[in-house]
């Protein structure tokens, strides 16, 4: 069975939104939302179907094809077309939220405290399960590739409620029923939050100082996965957590367009400038966790 936290999230807001009764709104969603199965990357009915949007949506002019506009081999305006299917994208996404137990949250959370262990000079045993907390500067979280946030935007809700200031950076590109949806979510849990936009000229914004980067399930839908990972690396505080997946995904289907990822790999596990620690799997075999110790003289 799915977590359907979310989905009742959306549910609310959508109803709220429009002025609909959310019994109506919930009906209708249900119904669409059962069609993803629990294989919402996958189009569980709509395989096929999702395959051929994916198709039509022509990523690689967004992404690998800078010079070119908007426009495929068909003539269809991107824009326009993306602008049409983004709720169906976001219904689709919904579909992802069903592995996010308290559980997975609680690791998350686990292994970002061996970033706060080494900042504040605490022992690791002393940040479980929120018994003790030292009383710490602004912690900044950047989800490149964020979607719907709902990794990150659970940690944020959790490090508040332990009253750890912290500051959300959203990276993604714009689609109107995201960020409405990611606005809504951020604002009712009083998360400090900002978006940032990729565009089709600038696939990399600036990314800030920060503590914590997740970067789930994005690196092969750009064209620069090794200049995503070096603004990352070059943008993280000394001691910060990168956490996200860096496995090859040779599928040319769904916006995948860098099957190759051996590059950003190497910088992560043969930096020459800083002392990365890779930490391990975590969440599952595809999930990597790196640390980054910019110190000098560090032992890792």
């Amino acid at each position: 069975m799915f977590d359907l936290t979310m989905m009742a999230e959306y549910i609310k807001f959508y109803s709220d939104k429009h002025n609909i009764k959310e019994s109506r709104v919930r009906k209708i969603f249900n119904k669409a939302y059962a069609v993803f199965g629990n294989d919402g990357w996958a189009g569980g009915e709509y395989r096929d179907f999702v395959d051929k949007i994916s198709k039509t949506m022509q990523w690689k002019y967004f992404t690998n094809k800078k010079s070119s506009s908007f426009v495929n081999e068909d003539g269809i305006d991107f824009i326009k077309c993306y602008d049409y299917m983004q709720d169906y994208d976001l219904l689709r996404m919904l579909s992802y939220s069903y592995g996010l137990t308290p559980e997975v949250i609680q690791l998350n959370t686990k292994v970002f405290s061996n970033h706060l262990e080494h900042k504040y000079n605490q022992s690791n045993d002393m940040f479980e399960n929120g018994h003790y907390w030292p009383k710490i500067d602004e912690i900044v979280i950047v989800d490149y590739g964020c979607g719907l946030a709902y990794w990150t935007i659970e940690m944020c809700d959790k490090l508040i409620k332990n009253n750890i200031p912290v500051k959300l950076i959203l990276i993604d590109i714009y689609r109107k029923s995201f960020v409405e949806f990611l606005d809504y979510r951020c604002k009712k849990r009083k998360i400090n939050y900002e978006f940032r936009k990729v565009t089709h000229n600038k696939l990399i914004p600036e990314i800030p100082e920060c503590d914590y980067v997740h970067i789930m399930a994005v690196l092969e839908h750009t064209s620069e996965p090794v200049k995503v990972i070096e603004s990352i690396i070059d943008s993280i505080r000394t001691g910060g957590i990168i956490f996200g997946t860096f496995y090859d995904d040779p599928f040319a289907d769904f916006q995948h367009i860098s099957a190759d990822l051996s590059g950003a790999r190497s910088i992560l596990d043969d930096n020459e400038n800083y002392e990365i620690k890779n930490l391990g799997i975590h969440w599952n075999p595809e999930t990597t966790v790196y640390q980054v110790f910019k110190d000098k003289n560090i032992e890792v």
